[in-house]
């Protein structure tokens, strides 16, 4: 509703009641927020997936066509 082009008196109601029921409600959100330990880990492991990621294109490079059919098999398993 925000980026409606105008507002009128209903619209404007309605938004204050949105915002009205978002901090009644917003405490809801906070059991699932991410602290400074669980940043640093995911981001630590997306690190570590992007280099696996990175080694595995490079060694398949080097592989035949079914080599590279069978192992794009085993990987959908």
């Amino acid at each position: 509703m925000t980026q409606y082009d105008s507002h009128a008196d209903q619209t404007i109601s309605y938004l204050q009641e949105y915002l009205r029921v978002f901090y009644v409600t917003k405490d809801v959100f906070l059991r699932f927020r991410a602290g400074k330990k669980t940043k640093r880990a995911a981001a630590d492991i997306h690190k570590t997936l992007l280099q696996e990621q990175t080694e595995v294109q490079a060694s398949v490079q080097n592989l035949t066509t079914s080599e590279k059919a069978r192992l794009l098999q085993e990987n959908t398993l």
